[in-house]
């Protein structure tokens, strides 16, 4: 369950922009990948992400609300891609915390982003498009090369406040063969503040 403070806290986030927590600042040592602490900055990170990503959109923009997988559904594959996010272009040795951290992100993958994030809910409400209930996919522009709107899919993020890190998966779907896959990190500056810091490609369609 998401900490009350939190979802006030994320409730009054209209913008993008950094995203800090109170009292998170000083999370300086080791805390579980899965804790609620780490819950509660993983769902103001996604509204940041997401109110981004609506404000930037020239064309509808549906978010959806089921569960997103790892592209690595193997542990092995998981912890091998989150060591490379670490060091890229390096050879990397995969570490027990690397099986640790594919473990909990491969768990986080089962949840729901809006289910477990009521501000992010929130923000689908109030922003993104709404299907018709018998649409089984986006309608195409006259071309039939893109959808008359896009979609988006989010994974619950995987913090590590320890290290002032998180990362999650997100794919994005513009039309028949319009789509991409990206794997976003998000770091802790020392005020406190959650920024965005890279975007990996993963795929392409």
């Amino acid at each position: 369950m998401i900490l009350s403070t939190a979802v006030l806290f994320l409730s009054a986030c209209q913008e993008a922009g950094p995203v800090k927590v109170r009292g998170q600042e000083e999370a300086k040592s080791q805390s579980s990948y899965l804790s609620e602490e780490a819950r509660e900055i993983g769902c103001a990170i996604l509204v940041d992400y997401m109110s981004s990503r609506f404000q930037e959109t020239d064309k509808p923009l549906f978010l959806t609300d089921g569960a997103y997988r790892s592209t690595f559904d193997e542990v092995t594959g998981t912890a091998a891609f989150l060591a490379q996010i670490e060091k890229p272009g390096e050879d990397t040795n995969v570490t027990p915390e690397h099986i640790e951290k594919a473990q909990a992100l491969n768990k986080l993958g089962d949840l729901s982003p809006t289910k477990e994030c009521p501000a992010l809910k929130a923000l689908k409400a109030e922003n993104s498009h709404k299907p018709d209930d018998d649409e089984d996919y986006p309608p195409l522009t006259d071309d039939n090369l893109f959808f008359l709107y896009d979609t988006y899919s989010v994974q619950v993020p995987l913090v590590d406040l320890a290290k002032g890190e998180a990362v999650f998966e997100t794919s994005y779907v513009c039309g028949p063969e319009c789509a991409n896959g990206a794997v976003v990190t998000y770091r802790r500056a020392d005020d406190g503040n959650w920024s965005p810091a890279e975007t990996m490609p993963t795929w392409i369609s």
